[in-house]
């Protein structure tokens, strides 16, 4: 997930209350290992006096970050947990090392209060603490606790002093010292620690050891050299006597912090609560030698205590109170305390007059600059939900005169005068619940506390001071953007002051003399806070930045916007990136630079540029206040969009270091925007001099940043800056480090400038049709499946966008159709066809584009500026075959196979118009393209357009014909076919391998240019050939459609005699005889056996193949009743297995030659065996006897049959006559047959 800040917080240098901040640290605590100290439930407290909703995010170190809301009316109670080992409690066992998972950070976006209340031992024990928000970061401490004045031995193990702090700052080095000799640390931690960001670091000492280790902890001195964060105090301890013991602990303040501004000594005015004179006891430490410790007056009016050293401290007794008590409780007394040095002070106060019920809290010093108002303090009387209830109440120093409220309500408390400084009261208010607020008319400083039987809690709420924030507020409340001109500044926090004064630049705005200012130009602010009777306050200069802008309304900024037009195309490849500038020089072709260094850094080669665009940077340590830093200035003589990252490895020496601080601006007017998606820096965001964690993103025109760990070697960042159409920037390197001199390289990654590739006054990266062609870029980029609304942008990028760099996820790289080098969106022709891609597109020709250069003729309506001819917008390139690849990248638009650049009428290879090179644009020169399309047909559409398909019905194949007969091959065309307009006959005669054209031949090969060819008078060497009809189209110059072959064969004819005779003998003498027709198949054809015969009277019938034909041919009569019928001429169909058929003549002929009537052969008597009478005959030798009758020279053969019928029509012949049986039980005659 990408965070992003664009100027979220301004910060201001006014002195505020320390406890409203946007930022609080709250380093974890430890207690005394005892169930007495056990601490119970635990709560985080947030408020804020502003009424509308405040985003709070709470940072539990260790489990990461919860987001909230809190507003005035509605504070945040947070349940944190109970037992000592807790996000807030660090068991004491576990103090001799770093913690990494202990203790919260948190962040708001606006002012907030936050402390930290918890109960412990079984319900005897409370504590709280009030986190200082930023006025509680520092580098020098000195630490407090209770005083434990009681004997102890060896069974007190519920006492434990602690010092417990939290780095805000990675290598932080925090040292312990000024500790009472003797003392015996816990778990012998060390009293030097290394800590980065959010660890913590615990020194306990357990009073019950040693005497030494009672108060020893009181003066510690706690130094760093970066800012931390401080808690201290007892858990448990006491400042009396006897064995009553509480909860006393609070979060301090730092030397800065409570040093007052002109002056060197510091004073205080503590009230006294609900305790006796043992408990109510004041107590200050010194941090200066020779610290007089002053009570009701100054130096020249009051009393002297004592004088102490630095780490010393003093308790002083509760008598010195303006009301006093040795054992009862005597609340509401004061005791104005001056110190002739800054000297750091707590109290410790009683709940009530009980010993055990003690609090011991931070307390600020007085100064003129403190807050007027207090909102709100929450849940008084609470120390949580379900936690102990306390009877609530505060302490109050006002202003001598001036008007306090409570709630909103004029308290009606009765003012305590402060001994020794008439300029102050002071107020003791209990029994209060609730959420509190207190007001005034004059400065004010107030405590709270809370009381219940044996515990008691409390703490300062308001009184020091710090350069807090200026709040910053949008305009309009549906605009998120807090950058001009959607900024309002305020006075952030409750702080009022006499007269307000606001600067810009430097100078005074006139009339700007309220608390709030709406800027209208970017830089720098500043806010003069006027108190009377105080000194005036300025703010530091504080930059206020324009917006960047976001055109596209991605949700990122133009600067960090990979793609500003949202058309899946990078802005780097829609803009001239080829910029190389030699930074080894001051100046160069497209820029000038500029080196400054600060009187401390003596480095004698400050600055090094390179020819890669990498910088080098050097400073010497910093001397005291004076920092060491180098500035580089680069101008370019021209907006360029650029791009800085950390320099690459080739610089080994200038790794980044946490010693350092980096600052990047560019001209007031212009932004810069950081993206740091690993959390490599650090940023300040608001300008208050805290570099926030976990910022992936910020915008301004000055960018103040620092690296987030020890150490960055080059070639291992992943953050970058960019800037959009900057006339300069300049990077100011400090070197923080007081030892080692530095260095630090970056590298300028990335120089474009905007081109207009169509002269329309849009830059191609804003521009949607950057070549002006009619289609958008994103259409030719190829990304137009991510367009379905069809409007030129990238839909749904919001939640395609995982890096939030504002170029889709799924975006393609653009398109070089044609491969000339041009990218689709620049290139006028993308498919090299000789067609515009604004003509093919369908924008017609002489239309839009008068003067015929394949763009858009300029002056088009464009009323969105968008770049895109609005008569265009909503048009789509053509798409003729629909096949989901438009005309201008399909070089077959129609998909009929013919190539585009042929169809159009221009010479062309391979569907590339022929010529001698490409021009910038992508057009082919030295070609003969780009002129109107051919439409051969004239019917609307161009050839290239029009998709043509001849669809010829299938055909029967092959196709059989007898030899010598005719036949027709027809093709149809199918009902969705386009027609033809030639079409000639092709036969082939090596199955399909060559195909010769038909040449029209009569009696041979007719109609050969129609659909239906004639084959006349056919012969066998046609048989098997194939033959197909080709069709072709005047439109269509590259292809012609065939049919399918049909394959021809030719059956032969039958081989036959064509007159035969066929004899028969008379059985008598009347010429009338039976003839079996079939004994002449074998006289007419040799292949009778595998061809059908039929006998027809007439020739006209046999030769038609009708019914007419003879019934029973193998008994065939050679009389008739008609006469137009010869009995004696039979005509014979003689027809192949494949139809073809010939007619043969058959002559019947009778023989009259007769065997004797005389004649016989003797019977032939056998005897049988069984009662049927079938028995075996021989008659063999009958066939002698017979032949006997005849010529022994007349060739004669003799047949037997058991019926006359049969001899007669020469069927069922008895093979075997030498082995005959008998048919039937009764003489039988048989018949033989005589042929000659």
């Amino acid at each position: 997930m990408r965070v992003f800040t664009t100027l979220a917080f301004l910060a201001c240098s006014v002195y505020l209350q320390a406890q409203l901040s946007k930022t609080h640290y709250i380093p974890p605590i430890t207690a005394a290992q005892d169930d007495n100290a056990q601490p119970q439930n635990q709560y985080l407290h947030i408020s804020t006096p502003t009424e509308d909703e405040v985003n709070v995010a709470v940072n539990q170190l260790g489990a990461g970050t919860q987001e909230y809301t809190v507003s005035n009316a509605n504070p945040l109670e947070i349940f944190i947990g109970n037992g000592d080992n807790t996000p807030f409690i660090l068991p004491s066992t576990s103090t001799a090392s770093a913690s990494s998972s202990k203790g919260y950070i948190i962040q708001s976006d606006k002012a907030v209060y936050a402390s930290v209340r918890l109960t412990a031992g079984p319900q005897n024990q409370a504590g709280s603490l009030v986190s200082k928000g930023l006025s509680g970061l520092g580098k020098t401490f000195r630490v407090g606790t209770f005083t434990n004045l009681k004997p102890f031995t060896s069974n007190n193990l519920d006492y434990l002093n602690f010092v417990s702090v939290m780095a805000t700052e990675n290598n932080t080095q925090i040292d312990f010292s000024d500790f009472a000799a003797g003392v015996i640390i816990e778990n012998n931690t060390p009293l030097s620690t290394i800590l980065n960001a959010g660890e913590s670091y615990v020194i306990a000492l357990n009073p019950a050891l040693t005497t030494a280790n009672r108060d020893g902890l009181i003066g510690v001195l706690v130094t760093s050299n970066k800012d931390i964060v401080v808690n201290c105090g007892s858990f448990n301890g006491s400042n009396f006597i006897e064995t009553g013991r509480d909860a006393g602990f609070d979060q301090i303040a730092p030397l800065q912090t409570i040093a007052v501004e002109g002056q060197a000594h510091s004073e205080y005015i503590f009230v006294r609560a609900n305790g006796f004179d043992g408990i109510e006891r004041p107590l200050l430490v010194a941090h200066y030698d020779n610290t007089e410790i002053w009570i009701n007056g100054d130096s020249s009016s009051g009393n002297l205590l004592t004088t102490l050293n630095a780490g010393e401290h003093l308790s002083i007794e509760g008598n010195n109170f303006s009301t006093q008590s040795l054992t009862d409780s005597n609340p509401g007394g004061n005791l104005y305390v001056w110190t002739s040095k800054t000297t750091f002070a707590y109290q410790g106060i009683g709940g009530d007059s009980n010993e055990a019920n003690q609090e011991l809290f931070f307390v600020p010093p007085l100064n003129c600059k403190a807050p007027r108002s207090i909102d709100n303090i929450p849940m008084i009387q609470s120390s949580g939900t379900g936690g102990m209830s306390f009877t609530g109440g505060i302490a109050i120093v006002a202003e001598t005169g001036a008007a306090v409220n409570v709630n909103g309500v004029p308290t009606t408390a009765i003012p305590q005068a402060v001994n020794g400084n008439s300029n102050y009261v002071t107020y003791l208010i209990s029994g209060l619940s609730g959420n509190v607020s207190v007001s005034s008319t004059g400065q004010i400083y107030v405590s709270y506390y809370g009381a219940n039987g044996y515990a008691a809690l409390g703490g300062f709420y308001s009184g020091f001071i710090f350069k807090p924030e200026i709040a910053s507020d949008a305009i309009d409340v549906t605009i998120e953007e807090l950058c001009i001109p959607f900024i309002e500044l305020s006075l952030g926090g409750e702080a009022t002051f006499d007269a307000y004064q606001w600067f810009y630049n430097g100078t005074i705005i006139p009339g700007a003399t309220s608390e709030t200012y709406i800027p209208n130009s970017p830089g720098f602010y500043q806010l003069e806070g006027v108190i009377l009777d105080c000194s005036s306050i300025l703010s530091d200069n504080i930059p206020v930045s324009g917006c960047a802008g976001d055109y596209d309304g991605d949700g990122v900024n133009n600067n960090l916007d990979l793609d500003l037009d949202n058309d899946g195309i990078l802005n780097t490849l829609e803009s001239d990136c080829n910029y190389n500038l030699d930074l080894s020089a001051n100046l160069g072709p497209y820029f000038t630079s500029a080196v400054t260094v600060s009187s401390a850094n003596t480095e004698a080669v400050p600055f090094q540029g390179f020819t890669d665009q990498s910088m080098l940077l050097a400073a010497s340590p910093t001397v005291g206040v004076i920092k060491s830093f180098t500035s580089y200035k680069l101008s370019f003589d021209a907006p360029t969009n650029f791009k800085i990252e950390q320099a690459p490895a080739t610089q080994p020496s200038a790794a980044m270091e946490d010693t350092e601080e980096y600052i990047l601006s560019v001209p007031f007017d212009q932004t810069v925007s950081v993206y740091d998606p690993d959390n490599q820096l650090l940023i300040d965001v608001n300008y208050d001099g805290i570099y926030d964690n976990n910022i992936n993103e910020f915008t301004a025109f000055e960018i103040r940043f620092k690296l987030n760990a020890a150490i960055q070697p080059t070639g291992t960042g992943t953050f970058y800056f960019q800037s959009q159409d900057a006339s300069q920037f300049e990077i100011k390197y400090i070197n923080n480090s007081e030892i080692t001199a530095n260095q630090v390289a970056f590298q300028l990654s990335e120089a474009c400038r905007v081109v207009d590739s169509d002269g329309d006054s849009i830059a191609d990266s804003f521009d949607l049709d950057s070549d002006n062609d009619g289609i958008y870029d994103l259409i030719e980029g190829g990304n137009g499946v991510l367009d379905e609304n069809q409007d030129g942008v990238l839909d749904g990028l919001s939640t395609n966008d995982n890096n939030l760099d504002g170029h889709h996820d799924s975006a393609q790289s653009p398109l070089d159709s044609d491969s000339d080098g041009v990218f689709d969106c620049l290139d006028l022709d993308s498919d090299n066809d000789g067609l515009y891609d604004l003509f093919e597109a369908g924008h017609g020709i002489n239309t839009v584009d008068t003067d015929n250069n394949g763009q858009i003729d300029l002056g088009f309506n464009d009323s969105n500026s968008n770049g895109v001819s609005d008569l265009i917008e909503t048009l789509l390139p053509l798409d003729s075959d629909n096949d989901g690849i438009a005309d201008f990248v399909e070089q077959d638009a129609d998909n009929d196979g013919c190539f585009d650049v042929e169809e159009a009428g221009f010479q062309g290879t391979v569907g590339v118009l022929d010529g001698t090179g490409i021009d910038e644009n992508g057009l082919v020169i030295g070609g003969n393209g780009y002129d109107a399309a051919t439409d051969s047909n004239a019917d609307g559409l161009f050839d290239y357009q029009e998709f043509v398909e001849i669809i010829v019905a299938s055909v029967t194949s092959p196709q059989f014909v007898c030899e010598a007969d005719n036949i027709s091959l027809e093709i149809s065309l199918e009902t969705n076919s386009d027609s033809y307009d030639l079409i000639a006959w092709q036969s082939s005669t090596d199955a399909g391998v060559s195909w010769q054209p038909l040449a029209e031949t009569p009696d041979s090969f007719e109609n050969v240019n129609s659909n239906i060819l004639q084959i006349i008078n056919t012969s066998l060497g046609l048989s098997n050939n194939l033959f197909r009809a080709e069709m072709s189209r005047n439109d269509l110059v590259c292809q012609t459609f065939f049919s399918e072959p049909i394959e021809v064969i030719i059956y032969p004819l039958p081989v036959i005699v064509s007159d035969v005779n066929l004899f028969q003998c008379d059985q008598d003498t009347d010429g009338v005889t039976v003839f079996n027709l079939s004994e002449a198949n074998s006289l007419i054809s040799t292949n009778y056996l595998s061809e059908n015969f039929s006998y027809y009277h007439f020739l006209s019938d046999a030769e038609q193949g009708n019914t007419n034909e003879i019934t029973s041919p193998i008994e065939y009569e050679n009389t008739t009743d008609d006469p137009a019928v010869d009995p004696n001429q039979i005509f014979v169909r003689v027809e192949t297995t494949e139809g073809c058929a010939l007619i043969s003549t058959l002559n019947l002929f009778v023989s009259t030659t007769q065997v004797p009537s005389s004649f016989s052969i003797p019977p032939y008597n056998e005897c049988y065996d069984d009662s049927d009478g079938i028995t075996e005959f021989d008659f063999s030798d009958s066939e002698a006897i017979i032949l006997a009758l005849f010529p022994p020279n007349q060739p004669l053969s003799v047949s037997y049959y058991e019926t006359q019928t049969e001899a007669l029509s020469e069927i069922n012949a008895i093979v075997d006559v030498s082995a005959y049986q008998n048919s039937s039980g009764n003489n039988q005659t048989i018949w033989v047959r005589l042929d000659s």
